[in-house]
């Protein structure tokens, strides 16, 4: 289902059924229709919009959608939380192939490359594994994977704050990236007050406190699945992944690419780094930088 919101040049927003709940995709269209299509995924507690700094870039060459997972963003929630409809790796990445299957039927076209930050990367490596062709090819920003013989330095990352705040602008002043990192205040207020909404009694955050802890992916698990290109970019100043933890990330792939860094940008790169960001996933795509 899609709704248009204006002209042909505005964002269309669609609402795709997945697991009996329904998920929030906005497309962003500039010019023809007949453009390569792009799929942007979020992180964990975040939303699509995330991407609002490189969208107006990427969109000059592409057919972009942006996704919203369930229980997060302008999605549905989940009334089971736990087991085969709830919250998990495998649920969320059966979200995003009826996102990517919808896309499919709706455009005519094979998504070109689905472009995935932080845990939103580790999904979409899920995803890929069960269904390599689910794109063309993967682009995985800054999200840390467990390598093989190795230990997760990360235990199971909470969900976090779940207060009511009494006003929009006490729970803007509250918001926080996670993990803290440098950011332009007026960019932080803005997506604080994206990532909240009203209900009885204040403001609160729009994910699900019944979300699921974070378990780091083990990359030993479907790293011999992923028979695509998958891309790995980095924040060159990211607390979460290191030039040596990118490059082996790309050697344990099959078809791993990269890694690029995104100079002096941090893990949240794309909110940090717009435009530099943008530069990289272009040339990536373009294949003109990627392959080492």
């Amino acid at each position: 289902m899609s709704e248009q919101l204006g002209d042909a040049q505005k964002p269309v927003t669609h609402r795709v059924l997945s697991r009996g709940v329904n998920i929030h995709v906005v497309e962003h269209l500039k010019d023809t229709p007949d453009k390569p299509v792009l799929l942007l995924v979020h992180g964990h507690r975040a939303h699509l919009s995330w991407w609002d700094g490189i969208l107006p870039i990427l969109s000059t060459r592409y057919r972009v959608f942006a996704m919203d997972f369930s229980g997060m963003g302008d999605s549905d929630r989940r009334a089971e939380t736990r087991g085969a409809n709830g919250y998990s790796q495998d649920g969320h990445a059966r979200d995003l192939q009826c996102v990517v299957d919808y896309i499919s039927h709706y455009t005519k076209q094979v998504v070109s490359a689905i472009i995935a930050h932080s845990w939103g990367g580790q999904i979409t490596l899920v995803a890929a594994a069960t269904n390599p062709s689910i794109a063309s090819q993967l682009l995985i920003l800054d999200s840390y994977c467990v390598l093989p013989g190795e230990v997760s330095e990360f235990g199971p990352v909470p969900i976090g704050n779940r207060r009511l705040y009494p006003s929009a602008e006490l729970a803007a002043a509250a918001f926080r990236l996670s993990p803290p990192q440098p950011i332009e205040p007026k960019l932080l207020v803005a997506l604080a007050h994206k990532s909240m909404c009203n209900i009885e009694g204040g403001w609160c955050w729009k994910f699900d406190p019944n979300l699921s802890k974070i378990e780091p992916l083990a990359l030993a698990d479907v790293a011999s699945k992923l028979t695509l290109p998958v891309s790995i970019i980095y924040g060159a100043m990211s607390s979460i992944v290191s030039a040596e933890r990118a490059a082996r990330v790309v050697h344990a792939l099959p078809q791993g690419r990269g890694p690029i860094a995104v100079a002096g940008a941090y893990h949240h790169l794309m909110l940090d780094h717009p435009e530099d960001t943008a530069r990289v996933v272009m040339g990536v795509l373009a294949g003109k930088v990627g392959i080492v």
